[in-house]
This record gives C-alpha cells, sequence and structure tokens, in this order.
C-alpha cells in the first residue's frame, strides 16, 4: 500500500518504498512485462508500479468495496484472497506484497498466504513481499508483538514463513528507517516542529540509501526478494 496521501509522513513511506523496490529490480532485472500486486487494495501503488517500468498493472484482493476503485486504476483485478490466486492467475514471473502480510495474524495463514503465490511462480518467477522488522518498530516496542490489530513479527520468524511455504530468500532489502523508531531518535515523534519538516524525513531517506543492501539493521521493513525453493521442488 502506499500513504502518500496521508500527510508528509506517508509521502516519506512511499519514496522510501519505491527506493527499495528500484534497488530490487536493478538487482534481479526481472521481466516487466506484468506484475501481479496481491492485496492491491484500491490500486494505490498502481502508479508507483507503471513509474517502474511495469507494462501491465494486475492485482487481487478480497474486499469488494474497494474492486471498482482497483478496477480503474488497473488493467485487470479480480476479487479474491491468495488462494485464488492460481485460478485467475495461475502463472506469474513477478508477484508483489506491499504492507499485506502484516494484517495477517495467525502463523498458519501467514505461511499459506505464502504458499499460494509460490504456487504460482515460474521456474525464475520471483514474489517480493514486505515485512515489519520487529526490532525496529516503534510500535512493537522493538521485540515481537502479537496482538488483536496488528501482527509485528521478527526477521527470523519471517524466514520461518517463508521456509516453510517453500521459497527461498534471495535478498533482504530495507524499505524505510522510522524516524522515531531507533531508540536515540525517538524523541522526534514527540516533536511537532520536527515531525512537519521535510528535512526530517530526507535525512532518513538518505541513510536507507547508504544502508540498504548493507545491514537489516536500522530499517523498520524490509523486502524479501523469493523465489520458489528448487532444492524442495527437486526432492
Amino acid at each position: 500500500m502506499t500513504y502518500r496521501d496521508s500527510g508528509i509522513y506517508g509521502q516519506f513511506i512511499n519514496a522510501a518504498r519505491l527506493d527499495a523496490w528500484t534497488y530490487a529490480l536493478n538487482k534481479f532485472n526481472p521481466p516487466r512485462d506484468q506484475i501481479v500486486d496481491v492485496g492491491c487494495a484500491y490500486g494505490s501503488w498502481a502508479e508507483n508500479w507503471r513509474n517502474l517500468g511495469f507494462k501491465r498493472v494486475v492485482g487481487i484482493d478480497p474486499n469488494p468495496d474497494i474492486i471498482e476503485d482497483a478496477q480503474a486504476v488497473m488493467d485487470e483485478v479480480q476479487l479474491g484472497f491468495s488462494s485464488d490466486l492460481p485460478t485467475h492467475f495461475p502463472t506469474n514471473q513477478l508477484c508483489a506484497a506491499n504492507g499485506v502480510i502484516v494484517h495477517i495474524l495467525e502463523d498458519e495463514h501467514s505461511i499459506n498466504f505464502l504458499r499460494d503465490i509460490a504456487s504460482t511462480l515460474t521456474e525464475d518467477g520471483l514474489f517480493i513481499y514486505s515485512v515489519l522488522n520487529a526490532d525496529y518498530y516503534y510500535n512493537a516496542g522493538r521485540k515481537e508483538w502479537f496482538g488483536p490489530n496488528s501482527c509485528v513479527r521478527t526477521l527470523e520468524t519471517q524466514r520461518r514463513f517463508a521456509a516453510e511455504a517453500g521459497l527461498e530468500i534471495l535478498a533482504e532489502i530495507g524499505t524505510f528507517i522510522d524516524p522515531w523508531a531507533l531508540k536515540e531518535t525517538e524523541f522526534i515523534a514527540a516533536a511537532e516542529d520536527l515531525r512537519k519538516e521535510p528535512e526530517t524525513y530526507q535525512a532518513f531517506i538518505d541513510l536507507a540509501s547508504l544502508c540498504r543492501g548493507r545491514s537489516e539493521a536500522p530499517f523498520s521493513e524490509m523486502l524479501f526478494v523469493t523465489r520458489t525453493n528448487r532444492d524442495r521442488i527437486d526432492s
């Protein structure tokens, strides 16, 4: 999802995620013929996908209230869950899920979500999806947290989910560094003057560019670049 319409912080998140996707696409260079946005919501990333060079932008989402909005900005949108993906988009070179798995609370459902998508990938297909990094996510209290309205897990747990779903992680790429997720800079959360300044967020965008591809710290969110685990297929 994108938050670019929700003020300066949303614009920061969108810019940082776009930088991460640009990094991932430059590193792995998948075909740009089509991208399947799983959990596309109202098509909030349609423009971003096109700006990243994708010729055809399609998606699937289980919410019937937003399908018409998504269909207005994407080339094709289907109503359904990840389990319906093999029916609507059975063979894919690239699938994406931004800000989706964090909303899946149960371990088993998280693994099934990943497994559903993995089942549609071509031999060289990629699935790129975002996960929150509990160690650097402010609302998690910097620890793995399970709750009724959100689910922030450690990268170790997310790696286990990927493995159990039959996915091999090729890269872990940082997206954004939350200005108040670090102990040393959490004072920014209470500093209204700093939260209104574009320069505050630009500093963290620049820091992310420096750290991206080198470290998982201090990113609040990561992109997992994955493919179907070939060893499991061979066995």
